[in-house]
């Protein structure tokens, strides 16, 4: 609890939401390589489909199918 609320006091970011973001920008790496949405959602250190998508969203402001199509990826 009080790593986690010194990391929010400094870094303006939940300690969750930092984590996630990272795992976002992992798989944006590898969708950017051509691979599959599921692969890159459980390599990146998701344990499902819907919370990887949920999270992405809030990231990218997009869903991970329209971030591969921007990438020119289908």
């Amino acid at each position: 609890y009080y790593i986690s609320h010194m990391f929010k006091e400094r870094m303006n970011i939940s300690f969750p939401d930092f984590i996630n973001g990272l795992r976002i920008e992992h798989a944006c790496t590898l969708l950017e390589r051509s691979s599959d949405i599921t692969e890159a959602a459980f390599s990146s250190g998701f344990s499902s489909i819907r919370t990887f998508n949920r999270s992405f969203i809030k990231n990218m402001g997009m869903a991970p199918r329209e971030f591969r199509k921007m990438e020119g990826r289908t």
